[in-house]
């Protein structure tokens, strides 16, 4: 089984089919449900079921290393529903730790899973997350896109403080312009499309965009997320910060924008340095 799903990780194996059975010779996947959020496994689990007929992600992740997309999945179900207390579970950082790896591809699930721990209470599971994030920023893993689709699900969700993302997304922006600028990016993403009234947290995630789109000198010139900002009413921190960022309309600088692609060439070349010195 091992070996077939090395060989062919995402196909079915008639060969395991005719040796053991159909179900065996599925490929491991995993679906991430929209709101409210949930994950949909589907994978052998006559091979990796634990007492509660749950996915025992520790055995999966033995049995078939390169399925990292079922791993983050089954570790994304553990992590939302310890999101909120500050005693951590320990075997948490189980699912965070793998992504620190340079090779550790950072589908869906994955970037899902660090968007949670980015939100965690637990000093640890959110600090591990932020090492990873500003990590993956700099091999070049997790872009504007990915970390924005994932923040996007978590705030319709109302799962996870955007309070506490305004914290950890500060730490990821610090270390450079292209970690600035992908998280000011990703915060803009996550602000589509909503509709009704906002988080209560939501005004200290809103200063730090802010503080990201003012030190980058960028436009807020996504209408979606023009049209949620345009929302915010009233007298109160959120509702400023919002007027800030919709008079945000110049261009980033070709200057500002030649520093980010400098620096993403970069990492990306030095994560190809690393490969050919293997």
């Amino acid at each position: 089984m091992a070996a077939d799903r090395a060989r062919s990780p995402h196909q079915p194996d008639e060969r395991i089919a005719a040796a053991i059975n159909e179900d065996a010779a599925q490929p491991f996947e995993c679906r991430i449900q929209s709101i409210p959020l949930g994950i949909q496994y589907v994978w052998p689990h006559r091979f990796i079921k634990r007492r509660d007929d749950g996915p025992n992600p520790r055995r999966l992740h033995a049995f078939w290393p390169s399925g990292t997309e079922s791993f983050t999945a089954a570790g994304f179900k553990e992590l939302i529903e310890n999101v909120d207390w500050w005693e951590a579970a320990h075997e948490n950082r189980f699912f965070l730790q793998p992504l620190l790896d340079a090779d550790f591809p950072l589908g869906p699930a994955a970037s899902l899973i660090l968007a949670t721990g980015l939100g965690c209470k637990n000093a640890g599971e959110h600090g591990l997350a932020v090492d990873v994030a500003i990590t993956a920023i700099e091999d070049g893993r997790l872009t504007d896109a990915n970390l924005g689709r994932a923040l996007e699900i978590l705030f319709a969700s109302r799962v996870v403080s955007p309070g506490r993302w305004a914290k950890t997304l500060a730490d990821v922006a610090r270390p450079s312009a292209l970690h600035t600028y992908i998280v000011q990016q990703a915060i803009c993403q996550s602000l589509r499309r909503k509709k009704g009234k906002p988080p209560k947290t939501l005004a200290p995630y809103l200063e730090l965009l802010v503080e990201l789109t003012l030190s980058l000198d960028a436009p807020i010139d996504d209408d979606q997320t023009r049209d949620f900002l345009s929302q915010i009413k009233g007298g109160g921190k959120a509702a400023k910060a919002a007027e800030t960022l919709l008079a945000q309309t110049e261009p980033l600088s070709q200057a500002k924008t030649q520093e980010i692609m400098q620096l993403a060439i970069e990492g990306r070349i030095a994560r190809a340095q690393r490969w050919a010195g293997w």
